[in-house]
């Protein structure tokens, strides 16, 4: 993943995080209550289909970063609780500037990179 990647899926989330708290959306227990067997990982599909259920619908490209970011692309699932933890570790902020690239990132990329299989 290089740091163009980095900066999509960094303004993502942060456009993800702003959307779920405009509208007091509560996607974790969503994500929670799609995990039958509660092991932190639901299938790609389901959690695509979550966000679309939220009015989220992303490109093939930031689908693919998601992935490859909290998911295992074999298996084909999504480690929502890595995604939900790192949406959730930032402050709130209307600062739209922040980056992967940027000292102040609110975002530690290392963080991602461990996610990276």
């Amino acid at each position: 993943m290089n740091m163009n990647d980095k900066r999509v899926i960094d303004k993502l989330l942060r456009d993800l995080q702003r959307w779920f708290q405009e509208k007091k959306i509560n996607v974790d227990g969503q994500f929670q209550n799609a995990d039958y067997n509660r092991t932190g990982q639901i299938g790609f599909y389901q959690f695509r289909d979550i966000l679309k259920g939220t009015s989220v619908n992303l490109s093939s490209q930031e689908n693919d970063l998601l992935l490859q970011a909290f998911g295992d692309s074999r298996q084909n699932i999504i480690y929502y609780q890595q995604f939900s933890e790192t949406l959730n570790q930032r402050p709130q902020t209307g600062d739209r500037s922040v980056s992967f690239s940027d000292k102040n990132s609110y975002f530690d990329p290392q963080r991602i990179d461990s996610y990276l299989k």
